[in-house]
């Protein structure tokens, strides 16, 4: 009965390893554009002093994230999504706690002026049983005759006596 109380308090006990979680805070982001928030928005943590990458991590549906385990120390938070111009907040962790930021993420204005979209069709197209052979657009159009087109034309053999011939 002893040696089972015992082991009880200890399993219930705080352990090293809780005592040092407890030193770090955790920073809730919130992310909003035109006043509604923003889901699956990303959330990078950076050093403050040379922007250097730490983690990043995305916003849920409500468009919230807390950054757990944040040691103290200046922080810049960016949040950034797709449509959108990437912002920003610097955050100060002096000790642990929970801290707070919100980001509130511009649209980003880029249109497109003009849009062209041109095609050419190949030489020779293959498709079920048969073979098709687009002589427009060619290089040989303006200037050759058909006998010219068809000595080009895969398949084809001109005889002697310049009679083309279907080779089977």
């Amino acid at each position: 009965m002893l040696r089972t109380l015992v082991l009880l308090c200890l399993l219930i006990s705080p352990l090293p390893g809780n005592v040092i979680f407890a030193q770090q805070a955790s920073v809730a982001v919130f992310v909003k554009a035109g006043g509604a928030p923003l889901p699956a928005a990303t959330i990078s943590l950076l050093h403050a002093a040379d922007s250097s990458w730490i983690r990043s991590e995305i916003t849920d549906d409500k468009g919230t994230l807390v950054l757990k385990d944040v040691e103290p120390g200046k922080y810049m938070i960016m949040g950034s999504s797709v449509g959108y111009k990437t912002g920003g907040q610097a955050v100060e962790v002096k000790e642990r706690g929970q801290y707070g930021c919100t980001i509130e993420l511009q649209v980003e204005d880029k249109t497109l002026n003009e849009v062209a979209v041109s095609a050419k069709k190949p030489f020779i197209e293959m498709s079920m049983g048969k073979v098709t052979v687009n002589i427009e657009g060619t290089t040989t159009t303006g200037s050759s005759n058909v006998l010219d087109l068809m000595r080009r034309l895969p398949g084809c053999d001109s005889g002697w006596q310049q009679q083309y011939l279907y080779d089977e």
